[in-house]
């Protein structure tokens, strides 16, 4: 009879716990639409044959998590002398697909205020890549 009323005193008090918070701190971080998610990302490029007056030409290689994402923007940052890159992909909901990655390549021109040592962070779905370069 103790043991039934144990059982039955700890099931009911599993009931009155209050509810599991969600994380929501990567919801409030993000500023960007649902749909729109982070790619993955492999490396990131000078294109040495561009030649345009305080610009810089990046070329970005990564991955789509399936053939249901399409690759939208690439978000850039230019804080100091870091250059933050972030690609973006559109999520088509109704499209049904099997679990591939698809590898994308795409290029996006910065500005930069002056030559010098600079830091490029490429972010991406599940790392950041960065790389040092200089800008003359």
């Amino acid at each position: 009879m103790c043991k039934q009323s144990f059982v039955i005193f700890f099931l009911a008090l599993l009931s009155c716990s209050p509810p599991v918070k969600k994380n929501i701190a990567s919801d409030i971080q993000s500023k960007t639409p649902s749909y729109m998610q982070k790619t993955y990302v492999e490396s990131v490029e000078i294109d040495a044959n561009y030649s345009g007056t305080g610009e810089i030409k990046f070329i970005v290689y990564g991955q789509l998590p399936s053939p249901a994402y399409k690759l939208d923007i690439v978000d850039v940052a230019v804080e100091e002398k870091n250059v933050f890159l972030t690609p973006y992909a559109y999520y088509q909901q109704k499209t049904s697909t099997l679990q591939v990655l698809i590898p994308f390549q795409t290029s996006v021109i910065v500005k930069l205020d002056s030559p010098g040592e600079y830091k490029i962070h490429l972010i991406g779905r599940a790392s950041t890549l960065q790389k040092n370069f200089t800008y003359n």
